[in-house]
């Protein structure tokens, strides 16, 4: 062997170690970014988990669906609650709010609704058994808003039972008056508004309850915060170090073997 082959025998093997320090920097890095992504899967999932629950928690005891145009114009009425409305012959009566906006907030919703501040609205007073007594439309697409058009709805399919009314409010195709067009097919449940006044307790116990499940809900990021992300972290430096010591340990005995 002549000494240039001499010489580059121990560098070939340098260089060889060198390339191999090299890779399992490489692999130390890969693994180290993927358990950094594994950590924020981890606090992102544990973060739906708890905005699930509360959006769980906070659903409404309402819903609405269906067809609302206005001179072929549609408009999504999305939020719906029953009030109490004025008595008609010494009887209770219902009224109805449809709106494309959330009026939850409000305790009279009917009197802002009818000029403009949930959008387009829908106002239906019906008898405790369902009955229509009266009809008022406010939709963004009709000129004339709001109009009154009791005889244009029908309701069929009413339920009352349980403190929740339901049922499905609908116009016999497109009604037409001065003019306009409105097109009505709803269907909708609401709890019934002497079942808020009765369970105004229950109310407070479940605004209580909500309280203490958004409590139970930051205790549960504050554990995923505070000892996971640090447990995983840990492992993650104990892991790093382990393959940094096993790194050397192979640069030691390539160097020796050379």
């Amino acid at each position: 062997m002549s000494p240039s082959d001499w010489r580059t025998g121990p560098a070939l093997a340098e260089m060889a170690t060198e390339s191999e320090a090299r890779t399992e920097r490489m692999k130390g890095l890969t693994w180290k970014r993927r358990m950094k992504m594994s950590i924020q899967r981890l606090v992102i999932f544990s973060v739906l988990v708890v905005v699930l629950s509360r959006a769980q928690a906070g659903t409404a005891d309402s819903e609405v669906s269906g067809i609302f145009k206005g001179n072929d114009r549609p408009a999504k009425l999305s939020f719906v609650s029953a009030q109490k409305g004025t008595p008609v012959g010494g009887k209770e009566t219902i009224k109805l709010v449809f709106t494309e906006k959330d009026h939850s907030r409000d305790e009279r919703p009917d009197l802002k609704a009818l000029f403009g501040d949930y959008g387009s609205v829908l106002l239906i007073g019906i008898q405790p058994d369902g009955k229509v007594l009266t009809c008022d439309v406010a939709h963004e697409a009709l000129k004339q808003k709001p109009s009154s058009s009791p005889a244009s709805v029908k309701m069929s399919e009413f339920k009352n039972l349980g403190g929740q009314i339901s049922g499905k409010i609908a116009t016999d195709g497109k009604a037409e008056a001065f003019g306009q067009t409105r097109e009505v097919n709803l269907t909708f449940s609401a709890k019934a508004p002497w079942q808020q006044s009765k369970n105004s307790a229950g109310t407070a116990k479940k605004a209580e309850v909500s309280s203490q499940q958004s409590a139970v809900s930051d205790t549960l990021v504050a554990i995923v915060r505070n000892n996971v992300v640090p447990f995983v972290d840990i492992l993650l430096r104990q892991s790093c170090a382990a393959t940094r010591k096993e790194r050397a340990t192979k640069v030691m005995t390539h160097s020796k073997q050379s």
